[in-house]
This record gives C-alpha cells, structure tokens and sequence, in this order.
C-alpha cells in the first residue's frame, strides 16, 4: 500500500459513522506499529497522553484488526474513580478457563491481552493506594492473585496473559500511578497533534461526507476552509479563555474540535446547497460547541466576535451579508448576542417521533413555534405525565439544543441551571420527539449502591437486550 497516496489508504467502509473513523495518518501507522510489535513480543506497554490524542482508539484498533479471534482472547476493563478491586479481579477471573490444578488462563492454544483503559482514574485509599492498581500489580509481579471465593483462598496463577494500558496525563482527578508497577510497562508517551496532522485527520472526514453524500462541488470545496476556520477557534478559545476558580469547566481539547466537525456532517445534500449554508452550519455547531460552555455575555461576545474574524479569514465572506435573516434591527449588521441567537438548525420541523429526521436550517420562527406545540401536544397525549408547559423562545432553543444532543452517537449533556428552569421537563420532550424512552431513577428511603447497580442493570437489559434508544436522566438532588 502507499501511504502517501490519501485517496487509498481512506476508503472507510460504507455505513461509517464519522465518530468512530480511525483517518490515517503518519501517528496512527507509528502508534499501531508499535503497539502491535509490544503484544507479539510480550512486551506490556502504556500509553499516556492528553485527552483526545487517540490513545484507546489506537490501542483497540490494533486489538480489533491485528489479532485473529481465534488465537486471541482479549479482555477490555475500563477503570473509573470509584472501580473497586473486586470488580476486576471477577471481570477478569470469569474469562478464563482452568488449565490444570490453580493454573488458569484462555483455553489452550491461545493467548489473553488485558486492555486497561484509564488506568490511573481509581481513587486513593486512606493510605494512598489505589486497590485495583495494585491486584494488576500482583498479577504482573507475582503471577496471579488469590481465591477471595475459596475458604482456603489458594493461589490462582495466570498464564498465556499479558497487560496492556492507556491513561490521561495525572491531574483533574488523575493521579499518578505507583512507580513499583509502573516499572514494568514500557511507556509510549502522546503528544497533541500538530496543526498538519489534525487538518489532515478531519479534513480526509470531511471529504469522504461530501463524496459519498453526493454534494455539490460548490459544498465539498470548502471542508479545507471549515477545518482551518475551527482550528482558528480552537485556538483562540485555549489561549483566550482559559479556566479559572469561577470557570473551571472552560476546558477545550480536541474532542471538541471533532464535536464541530462531526455536527457538520449531519446535514444532508438537501439542506446543503450553498457555500453561505455550509458557513451558518458551521457557525452554528461552533457556537452549540464551543459557545454554549460560556457563562456570561461578555465571553459570549468574544465568540460572536471570534466567528466573524473566522467568516472573513478563512471563509473570505461578509459576515453580516451571509447573516443577513439575523438582522432584527435592520441597521445591515448583526451585532448582539439576541440577533445571533436567532441561528438555529435542528430536525423539529419533522413529524413527532419519525425515524428520519434530517439536519435542516431553522428561519421560519412561527413554523418553529407551531412544531414545538405541536410536538407539545402530541407528548401530552401519549404521556402518562403530561406537562402543561408554554414553550417560549428560549425554551424552544435549549429543546433544539437537547434534541441536536441525543441524536449525536455517544451524545451526553450537563444541563446546568437553577431549579424550576425547565431542564427535565425539556429532557422528556425532547426525548420523546427524538422517539427515546426515558430512564430515570427512583430515590427511595434506603437507596444503597445495591439497588443503584440494579437500576443499572434494568437500563442495560432496556438499551442493549431490547434495542430501544434511552435517555437516561438523573438530577444533582438524586447524586450524594
């Protein structure tokens, strides 16, 4: 194969989702090299690196594609703060076979890679360790681990197996891992991509949307412009608007840059016909990216402001002309934050629950507030709790924003607010056009992590043994 030749080497298999395609790219045959010639030769590696730089998707990658099913067994365990111990040593255990008397291991003629994502998330005990770190240590120094369901507790030694990890860079709940296991891992350390890397990772995403989308030539010559245009933002947002005390969440990194890219290819050819719809679509996934993180007027004015500077160089169009529908006032410009709330995009215009729901350009303000009550009412109907609400404009935005949200593959939200805002009800109505159920928690008087993981399990049987897309809502008042 030739690796400089793009157009080869990027023929993502039809049906793809953009979120989960792996671009090509001089980091991703380097990383994918490595870590393949780390497993044949027995050699445990770790991967550490900022968020988003690709870690987990390199390593599964290699996992998924260059190790046959039938010599390989592969065991992914996901380590968050509160994973206990116990819990990895019986995900761990159930997945062997006995070999001979306290030998276990995969079945003969096979060999086992453990993938431990997130590899420094557990929290520290009272006496700063973290227990499921230290059962993996026990694996890898000493073989195996002991019986915690026999009374005798006998040793069980592992074999044929080998441990494999990723995890973010120690801060923001991270900690660093002990150096006693932290020895026996050759550590391959991710850098972020440079500026050449990521424009040719999204703009190879965005080319194989426009190509097999059918677009018009007009569309599909721009995804260079809206790549370099998202990168000005990017990196303005990181220099300009850095966390603090009061802000803390204002942390960007390269998901959100891939956020913006993935949101433009939801729109269809039909809705995508003109190079000034691509700039709105594109001005308006930033702004729900980006923007809505922002707290006060001032930071949103920054982001008005940043998005001008970006239509001009590198769209090379007039802002105020391509937003002309925008302009209240009528004085030839868009200026403030009520006039540039006015662009919407979404699927409300669709009929209630229909499975089809393309992407299109919200300008019709009173067919929006017929659809929203509309779509009120229909709720109302079906709903064994209807909710008498009036749908005003900013509630009928935030419904667009949630809607946009859970039609994302892997989409969550955070909706921060005071109470009484609407944030649940707004929720279910969204849900419920979007045709998901809705999975919420009941807090009763005794409400233990017992009754907490079955509740889970219910969620788990309705998602994955059913298929029936869920939103799963749960408060602040129902977190201890």
């Amino acid at each position: 194969m030739d690796f400089t030749n793009k157009e080869e080497i990027d023929q993502f298999p039809k049906g793809s989702v953009p979120q989960e395609l792996i671009v090509t790219t001089v980091d991703t045959i380097r990383y994918g090299y490595m870590q393949e010639l780390f497993i044949m030769n027995n050699i445990r590696s770790l991967f550490v690196g900022p968020t988003g730089t690709g870690k987990t998707a390199y390593i599964q990658n290699v996992l998924a594609t260059k190790l046959p099913a039938d010599k390989w067994l592969i065991i992914e365990v996901g380590f968050s703060a509160q994973t206990h111990c116990n819990n990895v040593q019986d995900i761990i255990d159930m997945k062997f076979d006995k070999r001979r008397k306290d030998h276990f291991g995969p079945r003969f003629g096979m060999r086992c890679v453990i993938f431990i994502d997130d590899l420094n998330m557990p929290k520290k005990e009272t006496y700063g360790a973290q227990p499921p770190v230290e059962i993996l240590r026990q694996l890898v120094d000493q073989g195996g681990w002991y019986d915690r369901k026999d009374n005798k507790h006998p040793f069980r030694n592992i074999v044929d197996t080998m441990v494999v990890a990723a995890m973010g860079t120690p801060g923001g709940g991270r900690s660093f891992i002990t150096p006693r296991f932290q020895r026996h891992f050759n550590i391959v350390a991710f850098a972020n991509f440079d500026d050449n890397s990521m424009s040719s990772i999204f703009r190879s995403i965005l080319k194989w949307h426009f190509r097999t989308g059918g677009f018009s030539p007009d569309v599909a010559g721009l995804e260079q412009k809206i790549v370099g245009a998202t990168m000005k933002i990017y990196q303005q947002i990181q220099a300009d608007l850095k966390p603090t005390p009061l802000k803390t969440h204002y942390t960007f990194n390269l998901r959100d840059f891939s956020k913006v890219v993935c949101g433009m290819t939801r729109a269809d050819k039909k809705a995508l016909t003109t190079g000034d719809q691509v700039l709105r679509l594109w001005a308006h996934e930033c702004t729900r990216i980006f923007g809505d993180r922002l707290i006060n007027n001032e930071d949103r004015l920054w982001m008005l402001n940043a998005i001008k500077d970006a239509t001009r160089a590198p769209f090379g169009s007039q802002f105020d002309m391509v937003f002309k529908h925008l302009d209240t006032d009528k004085n030839g410009k868009v200026e403030t934050l009520d006039e540039f709330r006015g662009l919407l995009w979404g699927d409300i215009y669709t009929a209630f629950a229909m499975p089809d729901r393309p992407y299109e350009e919200i300008m019709d303000k009173d067919k929006l507030q017929l659809c929203a009550d509309d779509a009120m009412v229909q709720y109302n109907n079906v709903s064994d709790k209807p909710m008498p609400l009036v749908l005003f404009n900013f509630a009928i935005e935030h419904l667009l924003r949630i809607g946009r949200i859970l039609q994302q593959p892997g989409g969550h939200a955070l909706l921060v607010g005071v109470g009484g805002s609407g944030r649940q009800s707004l929720t279910r109505l969204a849900s419920k056009i979007a045709d998901f159920d809705v999975f919420q928690v009941e807090i009763k008087k005794i409400y233990r992590t017992f009754e907490w993981r079955e509740d889970i399990k219910e969620l788990m049987r309705q998602v994955g043994g059913k298929g029936n897309p869920t939103s799963f809502l749960f408060t602040d008042t129902q977190i201890k």
